[in-house]
């Protein structure tokens, strides 16, 4: 029900974790990573138009893309970097194909990570587990650290 004058928004954000559980990952040809990208897709529009039916206001519904998965510790010690942002692009790509015409917002996290990548001195490597935590960009090989989430959420905050 809510509290009276207060706004509600569902914020959805797929990160990707289906395409680093592939079974062929990291030697995915295009095709295959299509195939995942799209069912994906498909599932986050399908969550969407559910919401829609529940009765959430499109306007009160925000999609966060993927964030560009050749930044990730993981990808840059792997030599993955252009793999990661082959699957991030392509996801990107997929989604907001699956959502034209829904009247939802679209964040672009892709290119706010890398805005935000400003904020840390280190933003290649996965916190060690001991100095000040909030230097580091990741936490580990593929997750952000609290405050990388702090600065999304400061940025979606200002949205609303």
């Amino acid at each position: 029900e809510g509290t009276p004058g207060r706004r509600f928004d569902t914020i959805l954000w797929n990160i990707g974790n289906e395409f680093n559980q592939m079974a062929c990952s990291p030697n995915c040809t295009q095709g295959q990573i299509d195939t995942v990208s799209q069912a994906s897709a498909t599932s986050i529009a399908t969550a969407i138009t559910n919401l829609i039916n529940a009765g959430v206001p499109r306007g009160n519904i925000w999609l966060l893309s993927t964030i560009d998965g050749g930044m990730t510790p993981l990808a840059i010690q792997n030599g993955l970097v252009n793999y990661g942002r082959n699957i991030s692009n392509t996801y990107n790509q997929d989604l907001q194909d699956a959502i034209v015409g829904m009247g939802i917002h679209y964040v672009d996290a892709y290119a706010l990570f890398h805005d935000l990548a400003v904020n840390f001195t280190n933003i290649t490597q996965a916190y060690p587990g001991s100095g000040d935590v909030n230097t580091y960009m990741w936490w580990n090989g593929n997750h952000p650290t609290a405050r990388m989430h702090q600065l999304v959420a400061d940025y979606l905050a200002t949205l609303l």
